[in-house]
């Protein structure tokens, strides 16, 4: 359980974050002004995982399959990342409005943050 889970899943976040930052920043530099184009996706797996590590930080804890029921708390966290990804709360919206290939990344990834803390209030309520 060491090599998997939480910890991997830390791993995998900042290496598709680094990964993704350059790639973007390539692509962006190379294609007409958009400030935010549909054909990268990169940025909205990152800021999935990071909405999910509060479920895989109680799994590598507690063992169990889930706070809520194995569906349910998956789904929730979708959810909440879609609800806030499209929000664009403070400072997901300034990291939206950067015109650059680290605000592309960091809008999805602080949308992930939000969406991750309302499951910890969860997690603590159940």
């Amino acid at each position: 359980q060491m090599l998997g889970g939480f910890l991997l899943l830390i791993c995998a976040i900042i290496a598709m974050f680094l990964l993704g930052w350059e790639l973007t920043h390539r692509y962006i530099s190379k294609t007409p002004t958009v400030h935010d184009p549909q054909e990268i996706v990169i940025d909205e797996v990152v800021g999935q995982l990071v909405s999910y590590l509060p479920i895989s930080l109680y799994i590598f804890f507690y063992g169990s399959e889930s706070f809520l029921s194995t569906q349910t708390d998956w789904l929730i966290t979708f959810v909440l990342f879609r609800l806030f990804d499209i929000w664009k709360p403070w400072p997901v919206n300034v990291a939206d409005k950067m015109s650059s290939a680290l605000g592309i990344m960091l809008d999805d990834l602080l949308a992930g943050l939000y969406a991750g803390g309302i499951i910890i209030g969860i997690i603590i309520l159940f």
